[in-house]
């Protein structure tokens, strides 16, 4: 489910069936490394609005988690914890933190749920191939929920 009026309406109905969050992490830079920033942020919201797709009745899509990519990692890490514990506090069972951000990495062990993807630049790829990469990180992403819900 994605986060509008309609899908948000039916979460309520049926949020005893509904137990995944995912939540994009997209860094926001005016420096040097907008275009870096923006393809990563890019990259994250294509593949997860596939993935919501695939798994449409079991998670929900909500919107990115923005941070400035100057902002201290303990910073990031405190607010993001608060999304998580209001997240969790109806019921939710898992939410995933998916990433092209490296720096995230670091927070690994902090952050149960990570899922970091490599950012790739769809805008110079050819549709054909765009698709088939798309489809092959969406797989990925699908394979790491997929394990933990199995636990």
């Amino acid at each position: 489910m994605r986060w509008n009026v309609t899908e948000m309406q039916k979460y309520l109905e049926q949020k005893e069936y509904i137990d995944t969050v995912l939540i994009p992490l997209i860094p926001i830079s005016w420096k040097s490394d907008l275009i870096p920033s923006v393809r990563e942020g890019e990259f994250i919201r294509t593949i997860l609005q596939e993935t919501e797709r695939q798994l449409q009745g079991r998670v929900v899509l909500i919107p990115p988690f923005t941070y400035l990519k100057e902002e201290t990692q303990e910073a990031k890490l405190e607010r993001i914890q608060k999304w998580e514990s209001e997240i969790k506090r109806d019921n939710v069972k898992y939410v995933f933190f998916v990433t092209s951000d490296v720096e995230w990495k670091k927070a690994e062990d902090q952050l149960n749920g990570l899922i970091w993807s490599a950012p790739i630049p769809l805008e110079h790829m050819d549709e054909r191939y765009r698709k088939d990469f798309i489809d092959e990180n969406v797989g990925l992403i699908m394979k790491q929920v997929t394990e933990m819900w199995r636990k």
